[in-house]
Parts: structure tokens; C-alpha cells; sequence
């Protein structure tokens, strides 16, 4: 019997700073376990287009193109650092549509976190 490779369709969102730096080895621990555990096919898709540094140059947190990407994923792997680092502007009705769509609480605040997409 053939073993057919199910595709895992992950969109990543590092934002600014640290985010860039975690997001590539977190990719590749869960690019290493799912070849380990074979049945799967990680599938990831990098969006730079969101957090403070994107705001500056386009006065969006998040592109529409991003928040898209990361709505038809089967999972998002995140750094939200949609305040900035010199907090100068709040996040808008889609970043935090988008934090909800993670799985955040209204109130909660933005931090690393990775979640399966509800469908």
C-alpha cells in the first residue's frame, strides 16, 4: 500500500526583532519532526509583511495579502510585535482579528505563539 504525503500548509509571521531570529529554527524542528514522523509534508509560506517595521513603511501592521495567507493556512507559527518596540501606534481591527484567529484572548497579550487554524 502507498503512504500518500498529506501537505501541512504553514504560513510564518516573525514580525520585528526576535522574531526573526526564532521563527527559521522553529521551522526546522517541526520541518525535522514531521519528516520523523512521516504522512506529512510541511509547506511554509513566509510573511514579512505585518508588524512595526511593516507599519512604518506602509501604515498597515498586517497586509491584507499576509492576513489572507495566514486565514487559509492549516497552521501559523508567529512573533506578534504588532505595538512596535517604541509602541507608538495599537494594532489595528485585522491584526488583532488576526491574534483571534491564533487562538488569542481579547486583553491577552501579544507574545510568541503558534497554533493550528480553526477551520
Amino acid at each position: 500500500m502507498a503512504s500518500t504525503n498529506t501537505k501541512i500548509r504553514n504560513v510564518t509571521l516573525p514580525g520585528d526583532g526576535i522574531g526573526r531570529e526564532i521563527i527559521p529554527p522553529a521551522v526546522h524542528i517541526l520541518d525535522s519532526a514531521t519528516s520523523s514522523l512521516g504522512g506529512s509534508v510541511l509547506e511554509v509560506e513566509e510573511r514579512l509583511d505585518m508588524g512595526a517595521q511593516y507599519y512604518r513603511q506602509s501604515g498597515e501592521d498586517i497586509s491584507k495579502a499576509a492576513f489572507e495567507a495566514a486565514r487559509c493556512a492549516d497552521a501559523i507559527l508567529a512573533r506578534h510585535s504588532l505595538s512596535g518596540r517604541d509602541g507608538n501606534f495599537a494594532p489595528s481591527e485585522a491584526a488583532r482579528g488576526l491574534w483571534a484567529l491564533c487562538g488569542g484572548a481579547a486583553g491577552q497579550s501579544f507574545s510568541s505563539y503558534a497554533s493550528k487554524t480553526a477551520r
